[in-house]
């Protein structure tokens, strides 16, 4: 049963205040096309076949919010909205929450959106995004980027940012969470800052794979790392890369580039001599 009195609040991330039942009706054309008028359909229909009267009736069309990629419905007596992140259909009355999940229907109180016990991941911050999409153009010229681009997207939120890190490393990746030089990065174009990335992910890649350990395993995802990283230097500027370079850095890519054309052992033997102590 519904309160009498219904707590009113700003949903977070939702940003619409939700309806009480004495509250007038939205104008029936928001939100619908010219030949459209509001109705429940798919998710929030079978939600209202759970609920009945409970849910009450929809007053303007289903419409998407820009900010998360939820979809909203204002009713009668609340508000329907879809979880994309959790595939959950929810309706709310501002205090009492109703989902269909995959145990069924679930019922919780609170200012909470989602039910009790489910995460939300944490959108992955912009400027890193923004290094994940120029990478996703080069997953069909680089050797494994198609394995690298998903599991740099899976690792949410601050599972890859931007810090303070020693000033001869440029990206570390430790147990599923990868740092980048924000000293010397974030001054750096997108290229290079995506080509770190690119490095560091397919260590992320290896830890999954259960291909990162002391020793050899250390050294060879080192190997795989680098080529990684010549492959798309490569890829992005051709075979002698950035010509001519306009930072140290840039300059330090063309150099790993032309011994990984030209002399491959001497790359690796530099690689084994550059990380002994961190491998063991």
């Amino acid at each position: 049963m519904l309160k009498s009195a219904i707590r009113l609040l700003v949903v977070v991330g939702l940003t619409l205040t939700v309806a009480i039942r004495a509250a007038p009706l939205l104008a029936a054309s928001d939100y619908c096309a010219p030949s459209e008028s509001p109705e429940f359909r798919f998710g929030f229909a079978f939600l209202r076949s759970q609920l009945g009267e409970t849910m009450g009736e929809p007053v303007e069309c289903e419409h998407g919010n820009p900010d998360n990629g939820d979809s909203l419905q204002n009713t009668t007596t609340g508000l329907a909205f879809y979880r994309s992140y959790t595939n959950t259909p929810t309706f709310t009355d501002g205090w009492n929450h109703w989902g269909w999940t995959s145990a069924g229907l679930v019922y919780w109180e609170g200012s909470s959106i989602d039910p009790p016990g489910v995460i939300v991941p944490t959108p992955i911050p912009a400027d890193v995004q923004q290094l994940i999409d120029f990478l996703a153009g080069y997953q069909s010229q680089v050797p494994r980027m198609d394995e690298i681009l998903p599991v740099l997207a899976g690792m949410e939120g601050g599972r890859i940012t931007y810090d303070t890190l020693p000033p001869n490393i440029l990206g570390h990746h430790w147990n599923g969470w990868i740092t980048l030089n924000t000293d010397l990065l974030q001054s750096e174009s997108l290229e290079v800052a995506a080509v770190v990335l690119a490095h560091e992910g397919h260590h992320a890649l290896d830890d999954i794979l259960g291909l990162l350990g002391p020793g050899q395993a250390c050294y060879d995802s080192e190997v795989r790392g680098f080529t990684v990283q010549a492959l798309l230097w490569s890829s992005i500027y051709g075979i002698d890369g950035k010509t001519p370079p306009l930072t140290d850095l840039e300059g330090w890519l063309n150099g790993i580039l032309y011994l990984f054309l030209h002399f491959p052992l001497t790359l690796v033997d530099t690689i084994i001599a550059t990380y002994g102590e961190q491998c063991g």
